[in-house]
């Protein structure tokens, strides 16, 4: 019952046009990770923020391209809904 009423409400929702549905580009990812705060202790993935504000440019094009697989197949990993996820 719970999951048709959420069924029910997504069916109709009204589309946001400024929402982009384009998957996050690199600009977008780098201002992200700016955005976390070092000093924190890293999540279930044992990665430390300072690891990601040092990664280089190779990094951040992988995780770009990690982040476009998650938006277009609509399938985020388990671990990441274990954790806090930095809205970009």
């Amino acid at each position: 019952m719970y999951y048709h009423h959420h069924v029910n409400a997504a069916a109709k929702a009204v589309v946001d046009e400024s929402i982009s549905i384009v998957p996050p580009t690199l600009p977008e990812v780098y201002a992200a990770i700016k955005k976390i705060k070092s000093g924190k202790s890293p999540g279930v993935c044992q990665v430390y923020p300072e690891y990601l504000h040092y990664a280089g440019p190779e990094a951040m094009r992988l995780l770009v391209e990690l982040f476009a697989q998650v938006w277009e197949s609509e399938i985020v990993p388990d671990d990441w809904c274990q954790g806090i996820i930095v809205p970009i």
